[in-house]
Parts: structure tokens; C-alpha cells; sequence
């Protein structure tokens, strides 16, 4: 983007100065015409260049110790395109005051297959316990493929959340299929939020039973078990994925 900026910079001045010396020579005004064209061409070459480049995002991330001193990098990762995205890979490097790299760490997102707009939760854990108070600032790259999009078709129902008096906490539902076709492999993925909307923690759990068929129901349980974060916890959305498919985000306020 740095480019883009100093290459439109350079053009409007150019049209600039053109302008400036259109009445005293005709190089001016040939000046102009190309200027022009080519300010032309670069407006309408952003467009391509942003959708490139942008067929994700990366939001709210945020590093955070835990109870047994490993650093978590939480984050979501958002599909921005029209096209599903699948065997998404992270790896952020994460570097200390002068930049020199500490370490190098993947991991994929919870939700492996991403439809359009859809996001999943991540979670990088810098496993050094011995360099993390070095640590300062960190930066991403990820691998994808464009893939098959999942139909939205499990749907999450009757759920309740509580924190028992040892610190944990609690959160128990349903599934149910509503497609035609059997559903292996379920898996529900809770994302706990702060009041600032930071990400906390991630938990996630298979249904019982995992293989729910068409018009059946699994029930699942899931257990944040960080007494450090349990009583931060300001709301939490819900995710279900299959081998076939996906639920809607499911957003629940404490």
C-alpha cells in the first residue's frame, strides 16, 4: 500500500505542474493528457490490487498469559471473498523490542472451511516459556485454498451457561441436523469475550453422540477451565462443524 500511495502521489503532481505550465508550452498540455491516463489506469487498477490482498482479515488479536506461563496470540480470521476458503494455516512470528525474531509458530484456525463472511476463532501458543517476557510485537502470514462452501445446517439450540462456586465454567446445548444427509464429526467451538470485546479463551468439545443424522439431535458440553478468566467473561458466541457442515455464529450474552 506503501507503493499505491507514492505511485498516486507522484501522478497528481505530475497533473500538478502540468497544469501550471499549460499555457506556456505544449509539452504541458501533452503533459496533462498523459497524466491523466495514467491516473486513470491507476484508479482502476486499486480495485483488483485490494481484493488481491484482502480476501481476509485479521481481527481482534491480543496476547495472553496463562495460568501456567505459556503466551496465547488469540485472534479471528474473517473470509472477506465470495469463495469459501479451506486448509487455512496460520503462522505468526513474534519478534522482541529490536525486531530480531523469537520464534516462528502455526497453527490452523478452529474452523477449518470458511464461508463468505463467516470468521473462526485462532489460538498461537508461543511455547518458549523462557523468551516470553521479551516478546513485543508479532505479524502473520497465511496459507489457504479456495474450496467447497458448507451449507449452514447445524443449528444450535437450548443453551444455558453457568459459573459454579470451584471457578469454572459451564456451557451446555444442542445440536440438531437439519440437512438430509448424516453428520460426522461434530465439534461445537465456544469463543469467551471480555467487556471490551477481547478474546479470552476458546474451548471447544464434540457432541454426543459425534455422528448426528438428518433431523437428529447430539447434546455437548463445554468447560472453560481457567479460573484466571471465568469471572472476565462477558459474552461468548458458539460455532458447530461437520465434515459436510456448518452452523451459524450463535452470539450469547452472560
Amino acid at each position: 500500500m506503501k507503493n499505491l500511495s507514492f505511485i498516486y502521489n507522484f501522478l497528481k503532481n505530475l497533473l500538478y505542474y502540468s497544469f501550471q505550465n499549460y499555457h506556456y508550452h505544449s509539452l504541458g498540455r501533452i503533459s496533462i493528457r498523459i497524466s491523466i491516463i495514467l491516473l486513470f489506469l491507476f484508479l482502476l487498477y486499486i480495485p483488483f490490487y485490494v481484493s488481491g490482498n484482502e480476501l481476509y482479515s485479521i481481527n481482534k488479536t491480543k496476547l495472553q498469559e496463562d495460568q501456567f506461563g505459556y503466551l496465547h496470540l488469540f485472534g479471528e480470521i474473517r473470509n472477506n471473498s465470495e469463495k469459501s476458503l479451506t486448509n487455512i494455516t496460520l503462522s505468526a512470528k513474534f519478534f522482541d523490542l529490536n525486531n530480531n525474531i523469537l520464534g516462528t509458530y502455526s497453527r490452523s484456525p478452529e474452523i477449518n472451511t470458511l464461508n463468505p463472511n463467516q470468521f473462526s476463532p485462532f489460538e498461537i501458543i508461543y511455547l518458549n516459556r523462557d523468551t516470553i517476557d521479551k516478546v513485543r510485537n508479532f505479524s502473520f502470514s497465511v496459507d489457504y485454498k479456495v474450496g467447497q462452501e458448507k451449507s449452514n445446517l447445524l443449528s444450535i439450540d437450548h443453551i444455558n451457561n453457568r459459573l459454579d462456586f470451584t471457578g469454572f465454567y459451564y456451557i451446555n446445548g444442542e445440536i440438531t441436523n437439519i440437512g438430509t444427509n448424516t453428520a460426522n464429526n461434530v465439534t461445537v467451538v465456544a469463543t469467551i469475550y471480555d467487556l471490551d470485546g477481547n478474546i479470552l479463551g476458546i474451548t471447544k468439545a464434540i457432541t454426543e453422540p459425534f455422528v448426528i443424522g438428518s433431523k437428529n439431535i447430539a447434546a455437548f458440553g463445554l468447560a472453560i477451565n481457567d479460573k484466571t478468566i471465568a469471572f472476565k467473561i462477558k459474552d461468548f458466541t458458539l460455532q458447530a462443524y461437520s465434515d459436510i457442515y456448518l452452523s451459524n455464529i450463535h452470539t450469547t450474552k452472560k
